[in-house]
C-alpha cells in the first residue's frame, strides 16, 4: 500500500506538468513551463541511481513541449529558437552519455520543430519573391523572413565548430602545406560595401568562405534591382519555362538560377540567392552587446575576430589592430606579428 501511494505521488508532478504544457498559450506560460521542464530534467539526471522510467517520461514531456510550441503562432520566432536551443543544450549537458539515447525522442521533436519552422520561412520567402513582380517586393518583410530563417538554420552548439567551410578574410592568400602563417586575429569594418552605411544586420552567403559581412537589407535591395533590370519576376520566368512556349520552352530552356532571385556577393563574387543568405548570429549578438553597453554603431566601428576563441568584439577604430600570425614547425608554435605592409590581411 505504501509503495502504491509513493508511486502515485511521484506521478503527479509529471501529469500536472503535462497538463500545463498542453494548455500553454502565451509567451509567459511557455517560458514558465520551459523553466519547470529544464529543472525537472536536471533533477532526474542528477539522481543516483537514475530512474530510466522517469527519464523516459521527461523525454516524453520534452516532446510534448515541442509539439505544443510548434502550434503557437503568436510566439516570436526568436523565442521559439531560444526555447529549442535551450532544451537541446540542457539535454546534452545534463544527461550523461549513457542516458542520452533515452532522450532520442525529445531531441527528435526539437529537430522536428526546427525543420517545421525552416520549411515555413522558406515557403514564405518563396511567396514574397516568386509570385510578386520584383518592382513590388516588400523588402522589409523579406529581410525579416531571412532573419527568422537564420535562427533555425543555426547549428547546435556541439556541432557548430565541426561543420561548414573554414572562414577566412577576403584577400587572404592560400598557403599550402599547413606550415605557413595563418591569421588568428583580424579586424573587419562595419561599413557595408553595398550601401556604404553602417551594417544593421550582418549576413553572408552559406557558401562564402570569408568573415566579411554585408548588410542583409542592402543585399535584398540589390537582388531586387537585379531582378528589375532583367525585366521579369521569377514567377514570370517560371511561366516561360513551363508554360505556353511549346516544346522549346520545356525543361532545360532556362537555368536554375532564373527560378531563384540572386545576386553576386560583394566580397567573393559568388552568385548567392536569397534562400542561401544567413545572418551571422554571433556577430549580431556582439553588435547588440556593444549597443547595450552604451556604444553607438557607426561606419568607424570595427569588429575584432579572434580565431582561438571564435568570438567577435565591436570597438571604435582608434588604434590599428595588426593581424597576428602563427607558424607551425613540428610541435612548436611560433607567433609573429607582421608589419602592416607585409601582412596578407593588411590590404
Amino acid at each position: 500500500m505504501r509503495f502504491i501511494y509513493a508511486k502515485t505521488v511521484r506521478l503527479m508532478p509529471h501529469r500536472k506538468l503535462l497538463q500545463e504544457i498542453r494548455s500553454m498559450s502565451s509567451a509567459a506560460s511557455v517560458e514558465a513551463e520551459r523553466s519547470q521542464l529544464v529543472s525537472l530534467l536536471k533533477s532526474e539526471c542528477s539522481r543516483s541511481p537514475p530512474s530510466l522510467h522517469d527519464l523516459c517520461k521527461v523525454s516524453m514531456l520534452c516532446g510534448a513541449f515541442c509539439r505544443r510550441l510548434a502550434t503557437l503562432d503568436t510566439i516570436a520566432a526568436s523565442d521559439v529558437a531560444k526555447h529549442a536551443e535551450s532544451l537541446s543544450s540542457s539535454i546534452n549537458c545534463s544527461a550523461p552519455s549513457a542516458q542520452v539515447p533515452l532522450f532520442a525522442y525529445a531531441l527528435g521533436e526539437v529537430e522536428g520543430l526546427r525543420n517545421t519552422r525552416r520549411l515555413r520561412y522558406r515557403q514564405r520567402l518563396d511567396d514574397l519573391t516568386k509570385g510578386v513582380p520584383a518592382s513590388r517586393w516588400d523588402t522589409e518583410h523579406i529581410t525579416r523572413c531571412i532573419t527568422e530563417l537564420s535562427l533555425f538554420e543555426k547549428l547546435p552548439a556541439r556541432r557548430r565548430n565541426d561543420q561548414g567551410p573554414p572562414k577566412r578574410v577576403c584577400g587572404e592568400s592560400d598557403i599550402g602545406g599547413g606550415s605557413g602563417p595563418v591569421a588568428v586575429r583580424c579586424q573587419l569594418p562595419l561599413r557595408d560595401p553595398i550601401s556604404l552605411s553602417v551594417i544593421a544586420t550582418p549576413a553572408r552567403g552559406v557558401l562564402c568562405q570569408h568573415h566579411e559581412v554585408f548588410d542583409l537589407s542592402a543585399f535584398v535591395r540589390t537582388v531586387q534591382l537585379v531582378a528589375v533590370r532583367r525585366g521579369e519576376s521569377v514567377d514570370g520566368a517560371l511561366i516561360q519555362r513551363w508554360g505556353t512556349g511549346g516544346v522549346g520552352a520545356g525543361l532545360g530552356s532556362s537555368s536554375d538560377s532564373d527560378s531563384s532571385p540572386a545576386a553576386n556577393c560583394p566580397f567573393c563574387g559568388k552568385y548567392t540567392s536569397l534562400q542561401n543568405v544567413r545572418v551571422d548570429e554571433a556577430l549580431a549578438e556582439a553588435m547588440a552587446r556593444y549597443s547595450g553597453n552604451g556604444g553607438v554603431l557607426s561606419v568607424d566601428c570595427v569588429v575584432v575576430w579572434d580565431m582561438q576563441s571564435g568570438s567577435y568584439n565591436v570597438m571604435e577604430k582608434q588604434a590599428e589592430v595588426r593581424p597576428v600570425c602563427v607558424k607551425m614547425e613540428g610541435d612548436v608554435m611560433m607567433e609573429a606579428e607582421q608589419r602592416r605592409g607585409e601582412s596578407p590581411l593588411g590590404r
